[in-house]
């Protein structure tokens, strides 16, 4: 009875019915099969193999079967055999190998040492399967991937350049119109907050938009004093949001820091904000729960009307969003709360 010995651990003998014979198996099986000798020369291959070839066991034995081996690709692979065949470990790489037809197909080759029935170690065995259809459907996914990059770098360019446009043309409008500088100032700055939205928006990342990312663009303006001394903390996991949270909560915090800076605890030095959010899981589901709490600012007077913001945070995120909003004007700060729905795209990162 013929016994092939692998010499990797934990694989038993593999013995074959002696009314057949190894060699005959192999000849029959779906892959192509190879075997080498301890000095790395070729000793023998299947059937399977010479057909896709169309050469004679005499052409293939020793280094000739390299000859169909794609040129580029021989100082790649013999290294990575080498390097497997002084470890005595198992290896896969993929190669260009010549058909019978003059075609170069990549072939994923497997190769484990052997011993003989002594234990000694006697050479390689392989396989290899051709996989060009799957290596050109990578190929093809890659550049489909490379191209879709180059039309959301060029969209981004483009909606960029739009909304500084839109920008200009609207506040050139609005000065010319003698309109109150202070509306001005508002109408600029929540522009640039929306480019800061879609800027993160359209830069192609699949999973959502980092929350942490969002929060220091829009924040980084109001986060230190005239000495430079931090007045923001920010608190919390990062967050992935779903697109249709990303320029809602944007323009919230936005109206949150503009309106601190010029009326609240940042209006003075030693005011200072705690954002926070956290994951909540209760009988009503997921949600992520936002906090902005105000300190050490002047005394807190309640509005006489709804701004912008206010209808933003009710609007938009209370009913777009589904969310429980919250604003309270406390005599020692503003503190707004926010409880947002998760859905199946709101993804925990941290």
């Amino acid at each position: 009875m013929d016994v092939l010995h692998h010499g990797t651990p934990g694989v038993a003998p593999v013995e074959f019915d002696p009314g057949i014979g190894p060699l005959a198996l192999a000849d029959h099986a779906p892959v192509m099969i190879w075997r080498c000798d301890t000095e790395m020369n070729a000793t023998w291959f299947n059937r399977p193999w010479l057909e896709f070839t169309d050469r004679t066991l005499q052409q293939e034995l020793g280094q000739g079967w390299i000859e169909n081996v794609y040129p580029e690709d021989h100082e790649r692979c013999s290294t990575a055999f080498m390097q497997a065949f002084a470890a005595r470990r198992p290896f896969t790489m993929d190669y260009r190998l010549r058909r019978h037809d003059g075609r170069y197909c990549w072939i994923r080759d497997n190769g484990v040492p052997f011993t003989d029935s002594t234990g000694v170690f006697a050479g390689y065995l392989g396989s290899g399967i051709d996989v060009t259809d799957h290596v050109e459907a990578q190929d093809r996914l890659r550049n489909a991937l490379r191209q879709q990059d180059i039309l959301v770098d060029e969209l981004n360019h483009r909606t960029k350049n739009i909304a500084a446009s839109i920008q200009s043309i609207a506040s050139q409008t609005l000065r010319r119109a003698n309109v109150d500088r202070d509306i001005v100032d508002k109408l600029e700055s929540r522009l640039i907050s929306l480019a800061h939205a879609h800027s993160l928006l359209a830069g192609g990342e699949l999973d959502g938009v980092s929350l942490r990312t969002l929060m220091t663009r829009i924040l980084q303006l109001y986060d230190r004093d005239a000495g430079g001394v931090p007045r923001i903390t920010v608190e919390g996991s990062d967050v992935n949001l779903p697109s249709n949270w990303v320029v809602l909560i944007g323009l919230t915090v936005h109206e949150l820091a503009t309106n601190a800076s010029k009326y609240g605890a940042l209006s003075r030095d030693s005011g200072q904000v705690l954002f926070r959010w956290r994951a909540v899981e209760d009988e009503r589901g997921g949600r992520i729960a936002f906090e902005w709490r105000e300190t050490g600012g002047p005394p807190v007077r309640v509005p006489e009307h709804k701004g912008f913001g206010m209808c933003l945070m009710e609007r938009g995120i209370g009913v777009e969003l589904g969310g429980d909003v919250n604003l309270e004007f406390l005599p020692q700060g503003v503190v707004w709360k926010a409880e947002i729905p998760l859905d199946e795209e709101a993804v925990d990162v941290a």
